[in-house]
């Protein structure tokens, strides 16, 4: 289900915040984008929630069903959540189309971890040591292979010019939030946990 984000996001990611090559190109009017962009984030959410499942097993969660008529719907309605604001953020409030995503992502990750400090005390460390794999990846792989790839693909204009040894810092911290997201959502929809949602308009005094 969340791969299908990484295709849709690049209306707004190409070429506002970067230009890439695709082994295979897929274009409609004014979208672009590749069979890589599904296979990364496939890859991505179905690691994240494997690591974090592994984690939560050790630490004494129950197993969870492969499958739910409730978990299903509820993944779905946060995804459309995302995309909402992300056509809300970039389109309309014309917000930096990277820092848009990441506001898109961060959103519905804080509210399904309202006050599940468990599962965040799981999948936080877990999206840390992503994040700087990610990181890695770029020095060790990506830039050994192919030196001034940055600075030929990327919008640096676009980003909040914060450089890490080359890399712009919204690259790991894409890779945070959607660990961050992907990891612990579907236990969350499939268990009660989702009710902490709730939670939300007692803590603002809403009721």
């Amino acid at each position: 289900m969340l791969a299908i984000a990484g295709p849709v996001i690049e209306y707004w990611l190409i070429p506002n915040y970067w230009s890439p090559l695709f082994l295979v190109h897929i274009s409609y009017r004014s979208w672009h984008f590749g069979i890589e962009d599904f296979l990364l984030t496939f890859a991505i959410a179905g690691i994240s929630a494997g690591l974090f499942e592994g984690v939560a097993l050790r630490r004494g969660f129950p197993e969870l069903p492969r499958v739910t008529d409730k978990a299903l719907p509820r993944i779905f309605a946060f995804c459309a959540l995302g995309f909402f604001l992300m056509v809300l953020l970039a389109s309309v409030l014309r917000l930096t189309p990277i820092h848009a995503l990441l506001l898109a992502v961060v959103i519905p990750t804080g509210l399904i971890l309202f006050k599940s400090w468990r599962i965040l005390s799981i999948v936080f460390p877990i999206a840390m040591v992503f994040g700087l794999l990610f990181w890695l990846h770029y020095i060790l792989l990506i830039l050994t292979l192919f030196p001034g790839l940055i600075q030929a693909w990327w919008n640096l204009d676009a980003t909040f010019g914060i450089m890490l040894l080359g890399i712009p810092i919204e690259e790991m911290l894409w890779a945070f939030t959607a660990v961050l997201f992907a990891g612990p959502v579907y236990r969350i929809c499939c268990s009660g946990s989702l009710g902490n949602i709730l939670d939300i308009r007692k803590y603002f005094k809403l009721e």
